[in-house]
């Protein structure tokens, strides 16, 4: 599982590499050997060879000073454990070291304003994020590298709890990309955006709440979270894209809210413990292979998760897309907790009991559907009231039989 997590997260952080015009080389007392691209003014480091565990970027090649660091140049090198970049560079291309497995410890000078997307994503032991003090663009604190005076999150290099430091605004694309350690995370109630890939390959992260101010979940966001079992969606997110929760083969306890207009293809594809949930009617589109299927390894084939079940409204996108794939659809109904597609006594048993054991436990004696068709006055928890409501809806049914 761990090799093929890599395979996935170098997939997606290798993508597109280019093999880089070669002008010159030179080699680092290290034994690295670049290649580099120069011109009257300075220097750009295009690619190398060798390896070695820690590396000191040259502050000049020929004389010129080093000023830029080019895509895909030190990604993927395994004996990596230190990277020192001097005040000269001002540049770090997107990619340039990430996949390294074994980095830990990264320095940056004072020059650097430009940082490309994923440049050190995918680097499980990163611990340690120094960054001058004269540095106008970065800074790090509580292991964490941020911009813009600490609204933008770009990398965390903190520890299994993260706690998001509150004045962070955006959490940028592979923020926490491939962190194999992380176990929880608070984000900020102010937060805006989650970037694409921002918490991918997060293995140990076991659950996620989601504040009502993001407005923006990336493509990819959660992707192979494996020990993602329950995520809180906020109210602010419109629509869940493209492999958002793709292969969060624990995830068994989400909900969509009813802002929610559009699901992208893969968004829960592979989620295999997720054995059914509701779908609102303001979701108007769902595309292919969106969620209730995953592949097959044994056969090498597309396939329906074994008795999951869609609820919706009938006429909606979910019973279309239900339609379209082959999945069992049921129309929902509130107060139906056992979903044997009627409300009657038992429902406000059910609900009744989850009530009492609520108050003196975690967690939930009902699944994902139950607790929605349970909370009858749509308050948001199941109480008393709701089996009180559910059972007046089951003697109204009786006496108009």
């Amino acid at each position: 599982m761990k090799k093929q997590l890599i395979s996935l997260i170098s997939a997606i952080v290798l993508a597109g590499t280019a093999a880089p015009v070669t002008a010159s080389s030179a080699e680092t007392p290290e034994g690295i050997t670049f290649t580099y691209e120069k011109n009257d003014e300075s220097v750009t480091i295009t690619g190398c060879k060798g390896s070695d565990t820690v590396l000191i970027i040259p502050d000049t090649i020929e004389g010129l000073p080093v000023t830029d660091i080019g895509k895909n140049v030190f990604a993927g090198m395994n004996e990596l454990t230190a990277v020192v970049i001097p005040d000269s560079v001002k540049s770090i291309g997107e990619r340039s070291f990430s996949a390294c497995p074994n980095l830990s410890s990264v320095t940056v000078g004072k020059s650097v304003t430009v940082m490309g997307g994923y440049a050190f994503s995918a680097c499980p032991k990163l611990c340690s994020f120094t960054v001058s003090a004269d540095n106008p663009t970065y800074l790090s604190k509580e292991g964490c590298l941020m911009s813009e005076k600490g609204n933008r999150l770009v990398l965390y290099v903190g520890g299994k709890d993260a706690v998001i430091p509150s004045s962070v605004r955006v959490i940028t694309k592979g923020a926490f990309m491939g962190k194999t350690d992380i176990t929880s995370v608070v984000i900020p109630p102010n937060a805006s955006s989650l970037g694409d890939y921002a918490f991918s390959g997060c293995t140990s992260l076991k659950s996620v709440d989601i504040p009502d101010s993001v407005t923006n979940v990336g493509a990819g966001c959660f992707m192979s979270c494996s020990s993602l079992s329950s995520a809180d969606l906020g109210s602010g997110i419109k629509e869940i894209r493209t492999n958002v929760f793709n292969a969060c083969t624990s995830l068994n306890d989400i909900s969509i809210p009813e802002n929610v207009t559009a699901i992208g293809s893969d968004a829960f594809f592979g989620c295999t413990e997720l054995n059914g949930i509701y779908i609102p009617e303001t979701v108007t589109s769902i595309a292919d292979s969106a969620i209730g299927q995953h592949y097959d390894l044994r056969n090498g084939q597309l396939e329906n998760i074994n008795g999951f079940i869609l609820h919706g409204e009938e006429g909606s996108a979910a019973e279309s897309y239900a339609a379209k794939a082959g999945i069992e659809f049921r129309p929902f109904l509130l107060g139906d907790v056992d979903d044997s597609g009627a409300v009657d006594g038992s429902d406000a048993t059910l609900a009744l009991r989850e009530y009492s054991y609520c108050m003196d436990h975690p967690g939930s004696t009902l699944n994902l559907y139950g607790r929605l068709a349970a909370d009858y006055d749509k308050n948001g928890a199941v109480d008393g009231s709701d089996a009180t409501l559910i059972l007046k809806e089951y003697g109204y049914n009786l006496a108009n039989m």
